[in-house]
């Protein structure tokens, strides 16, 4: 979560002049190459290409227009707004995946403190196409963190991983490719290649790893920290400095996270 808020932080000055469309792209251009290279998944390309590998295909696809909704909602509002939407994506999972009672007062507790957090209030002011394109992104991180369980499951390593990256690079380039042809200097191209270290590449190795060892509704809950550390990156790095309700909803959330994994047995 600090590797994903801290690379959406520093990439905000390129949001706004190459636009989300660039960003995504060259990031998931960047991060495909880099797993391939290390993983050589060769023999699990060959099972995807075998039909035996659906769920690749689809993590791929998600994982693209999941990351396009995500960075174009950062253009339109605070990060940490976005990211309060975002969540409603893996609280949903943790609703629907939680077996005990302290799971569902956690949810809704999470649930309160996103509320707080998406309070206008100063720097934070709402805006329509943002909002819905963090909606978006929420129902794509939905998805994603069931089908990364499940491809977590089916492939060993890093092989899956790579292939829905690849997927998700060749799902947007028939955005990505116009915006960054003839529009985005070698520069920016490098420092997209650096940052894709921060997001896509690492978040989503761990993310990974630590599917292989919690049910995803655990997982989904653990994400209420998500929303507090988007604010606190967005008022560090991009002065989104947050109202009182916001604080409180920071409150909230991470409460919330302390009592899912408070005697949690997985």
């Amino acid at each position: 979560m600090l590797c994903i808020q801290t690379g959406a932080a520093l990439s905000h000055p390129m949001l706004l002049t190459a636009g989300p469309a660039a960003v995504t792209w060259l990031r998931l251009c960047w991060a495909a190459v880099l797993l391939m290279g290390v993983a050589r998944p060769w023999g699990a390309v060959a099972a995807v290409l075998g039909g035996r590998a659906s769920s690749v295909l689809a993590l791929g696809a998600v994982s693209g227009v999941m990351t396009l909704c995500y960075f174009a909602s950062l253009a339109l509002i605070p990060q940490g707004m976005s990211n309060g939407i975002e969540f409603l994506g893996p609280l949903a999972v943790g609703a629907l995946g939680g077996r005990r009672w302290l799971d569902a007062a956690a949810v809704a507790l999470a649930a309160l403190g996103v509320g707080l957090l998406l309070r206008p209030d100063g720097a934070w002011q709402a805006n329509a196409a943002g909002i819905a394109l963090a909606a978006a992104a929420g129902a794509g991180w939905a998805a994603y963190i069931v089908l990364t369980k499940r491809v977590g499951q089916r492939f060993t390593g890093l092989d899956g991983l790579a292939i829905s990256l690849a997927v998700a690079a060749l799902v947007t380039t028939p955005v990505g490719l116009p915006a960054v042809w003839g529009h985005v200097g070698a520069r920016d191209v490098l420092a997209a290649g650096g940052l894709a270290i921060m997001i896509p590449v690492l978040p989503y190795v761990l993310e990974m790893a630590a599917l292989r060892r919690l049910r995803p509704g655990t997982f989904g809950i653990l994400m209420s920290l998500e929303p507090a550390i988007a604010t606190l990156c967005g008022a560090v790095l991009l002065g989104q400095i947050p109202g009182v309700w916001q604080i409180a909803g920071f409150v909230c959330v991470i409460a919330a996270s302390v009592a899912t994994v408070s005697g949690q047995a997985d």
